[in-house]
């Protein structure tokens, strides 16, 4: 069964965390200027980040609306035009 951001949302970080790793399909990462990193991540259609800790490798946080133009960003290291529609 398919979550549905709404679904998704109601969970703590850490499960949210434990969605991702097991339902949702990788597609980047980015470093941040504080040493954290931002990974990307398709799941249902719709993009997810979720920044992690680089110094305790804890997620910090993790957003389910992702704009479109934030996905550029992630461009520069990969080609993501199949992924937009």
């Amino acid at each position: 069964m398919d979550l549905t951001l709404a679904e998704f949302s109601c969970f703590s970080v850490k499960s949210k965390q434990q969605i991702l790793n097991y339902k949702a399909m990788y597609i980047s990462s980015l470093a941040l200027n504080n040493g954290d990193s931002l990974l990307l991540y398709s799941m249902n259609g719709q993009f997810i980040t979720m920044q992690i800790n680089q110094t305790t490798g804890k997620p910090v946080s993790v957003d389910t609306i992702v704009h479109k133009d934030m996905l550029y960003l992630f461009a520069e290291n990969n080609e993501l035009s199949g992924l937009l529609n």
